[in-house]
């Protein structure tokens, strides 16, 4: 991960991932958390190919592929930007946000890396 000045803390910088270049933003850092820890378990996750952007996120950890049916749609949550609104409810009560790859790459807030 090569690092870029003048950027927001929030954005780690560009990775040469087979061979094309990604803008690596931290998704904890952005969303107002604490830093990601970068060690063995984080990761990151490709999210702009389909879209003509090369965009990954850096993330704490993978969990894996989840079954559809074992969620339950929730209300949507107000305080959350577009792309993270949707809520649903596992089979043990724990909410998970959506993410909304298409809302996340056209908020300006996140394609606004410059400082």
């Amino acid at each position: 991960m090569a690092p870029v000045p003048l950027t927001r803390p929030w954005f780690v910088g560009i990775s040469n991932i087979r061979g094309n270049l990604h803008a690596v933003s931290d998704f904890s850092l952005f969303r107002g958390g604490p830093p990601i820890v970068q060690n063995s378990n984080a990761r990151l996750l490709l999210i702009g190919a389909r879209y003509g952007i090369n965009a990954a996120l850096l993330v704490s950890r993978m969990l894996g592929l989840k079954n559809p049916e074992d969620f339950t749609p929730e209300s949507a949550d107000a305080s959350m930007p577009a792309w993270g609104a949707q809520r649903f409810a596992d089979t043990h009560g724990k909410i998970w946000h959506k993410l909304s790859v298409r809302e996340l790459l056209a908020d300006q807030d996140f394609m606004n890396i410059g400082v």
